[in-house]
């Protein structure tokens, strides 16, 4: 055929465009999208409780796919070979709630959080804080336990973008018929299965009888867990205290975000959003939103550098005592953290778990291990980093916020043993000891073992507050004004400032009572107790006679 316009065309239909878009596309078989959720084992479809994982990011209890493997020898997801040497432990971490989160950022990990995994060390993060805190910083240390790694061993778990990887119906063995077999050995046992045609063509049946299944286990543990109640009431007791305490604390967050006052110049763009999202309801007026906790702590902490105060703190430990200077002007946000901490008692009985001769003693962290602790504000929240030139590691003494990276900083923090400056604009430096330096001496020479922990515990019994800047900033704000008392108003002609009121002659009724105070008019002599003494002298000085001529001629000239 020639090569004008039309000379590649076909008068019949090839075998792609046949299976893309001809017959054999539309009699393709469609089944709904199910993506597993990010707390399911990739076999058994329900929640875990020993996961277990491979570098493809597949998660698996480990009790269900050793049965697996045992039996077929192969990856259930994608077919290919899989042993037992391939399963890496992970810990995934929870919050007061129950949730899946970090523990770093805190961020609940949910279905559209990218979530990955270290290997190396089997803890399980969101993307975004490995990528802020070890690839950006080249910092090849595991976040939780500082153990080295490559970035081969990050395994991404779960994308938001990519959710061909968690779609059940792709899964290797449920394409090739293998639920049922699945759910009868691994799931239940026990539960009787219907095996007929109509639930192996369609996949998502056995999924919902999985998740059948997941819902009466779940009512079953209820169950357990009254039961045992019942057996141990001092754990239940004990279990019911913590979970009030977790309420009350949920309750006092919210009823202090109620409390707040409202921002005089930023609304809640209610009306825009309703305008440009078809999910929001229609909003037709703005209203003022609530200052943020940050917003409310800035005025506060602008009265502070205005009136440049310092606070005061004394700790109490088994070696000795140690007085700070808490630079509440400069660094106001971390002092006020260091401050509540101190006054709520968060540190009394903690060790100091770090100790590494001519740098640095670590403490602050109620669990002793170098990797709890909490900040103060709302929810515990890690804060931002303050750096200012002013504030150096120069010298021992120096008191700074430690963290495991940028805006980390929570409630540990360090004193320095002798200079350190490669750690300006990294740590928040905040205070410096005032009384005790000897004691620094002392404590630069104790024993320590092979992980920086002094052997024999080093104990902050109590910290005792002197002074806090912030909290007398709250009182003075708190405290009504006083209003002056203003004296009755008398008739509107009347003259309220009264210049003769203290006057001699105030209360005589003669005419003129205040003339003799008046200065003497162009031509009279005022008299002499009128005058100044300096008057009077020049007054009394005897003056020379002029002589006056009465004849005058030329003769002299």
């Amino acid at each position: 055929m020639g090569k004008n316009q039309h000379s590649k065309d076909m008068l019949h239909l090839r075998p792609t465009e046949w299976a893309q878009d001809g017959r054999g596309f539309k009699a393709a078989k469609w089944t709904p999208f199910s993506k597993l959720p990010l707390n399911c084992c990739f076999l058994s479809l329900q929640p875990f409780d020993r996961p277990v994982g491979t570098r493809d990011g597949s998660v698996f209890e480990i009790a269900h796919i050793l049965k697996y493997i045992k039996k077929y020898g192969q990856h259930p997801v994608h077919g290919g070979k899989l042993e037992v040497k391939d399963l890496v432990p992970l810990h995934f971490h929870r919050n007061a709630q129950g949730d899946l989160h970090c523990p770093v950022t805190f961020k609940v990990l949910g279905n559209n959080t990218a979530v990955c995994a270290n290997l190396s060390s089997g803890h399980v993060y969101c993307m975004e804080a490995v990528l802020e805190l070890n690839k950006k910083n080249k910092n090849w240390k595991d976040l939780m336990t500082s153990q080295p790694f490559k970035w081969t061993d990050i395994v991404l778990l779960q994308d938001p973008d990519q959710l061909d990887g968690r779609e059940v119906s792709k899964f290797h063995f449920m394409v090739m018929g293998q639920q049922d077999e699945v759910v009868r050995e691994i799931t239940n046992p026990e539960s009787k299965v219907n095996d007929n045609k109509e639930d192996k063509l369609r996949p998502n049946a056995a999924v919902e009888r999985i998740f059948a299944e997941k819902e009466r286990l779940a009512e079953k543990k209820v169950q357990e867990a009254a039961e045992k109640a019942a057996a141990d009431p001092e754990a239940a007791a004990a279990e019911e205290a913590k979970a009030k305490a977790a309420a009350e604390a949920k309750q006092k967050l919210q009823e202090a975000q109620e409390r707040r006052k409202f921002n005089e110049r930023y609304t809640s763009n209610e009306v825009g959003a309703s305008f440009t999202s078809t999910a929001v309801p229609v909003k037709s007026n703005n209203q003022l939103r609530k200052l943020t906790e940050e917003e409310e702590l800035q005025d506060i902490y602008d009265q502070v550098r205005k009136k440049k105060q310092k606070g005061y703190v004394r700790m109490v430990t088994t070696v000795g005592c140690l007085n700070l200077e808490i630079h509440c002007n400069i660094a106001p946000r971390t002092s006020d953290n260091f401050l509540r901490l101190c006054e709520k008692s968060y540190y009394n009985n903690t060790i100091f778990h770090r100790l590494i001769h001519n740098f640095m003693l670590q403490g602050g962290d109620p669990t002793g291990t170098g990797r709890g602790g909490e900040s103060a504000f709302e929810g515990g929240k890690q804060f931002k980093d303050e750096f200012d030139s002013r504030l150096v590691h120069q010298g021992p003494g120096v008191v700074s916020m430690a963290n495991n990276g940028k805006n980390t900083n929570r409630s540990q923090f360090f004193v320095s043993l002798k200079s350190c400056e490669h750690l300006n604009n990294k740590h928040s430096v905040f205070g410096k000891v005032v009384g005790g330096l000897n004691l620094l001496e002392v404590l630069n020479k104790w024993e320590v073992d092979a992980k920086d922990k002094p052997v024999k515990e080093i104990k902050l019994l109590r910290t005792e507050v002197f002074k806090n800047p912030f909290q007398e900033v709250i009182d003075e704000m708190n405290t009504p004004k006083v209003e002056k008392v203003v004296d009755p108003a008398a008739t509107w002609f009347s003259n309220r400032r009264d210049p003769m009121q203290d006057h001699k002659n105030r209360n005589s009724s003669q005419v003129g009572k205040y003339l003799d105070d008046l200065p003497a008019l162009p031509g009279e002599k005022r008299k002499s107790e009128d005058m100044p003494n300096e008057e009077v002298e020049y007054a009394n000085v005897t003056q020379k006679s002029k002589r006056i001529r009465t004849d005058f001629d030329f003769s002299s000239w």
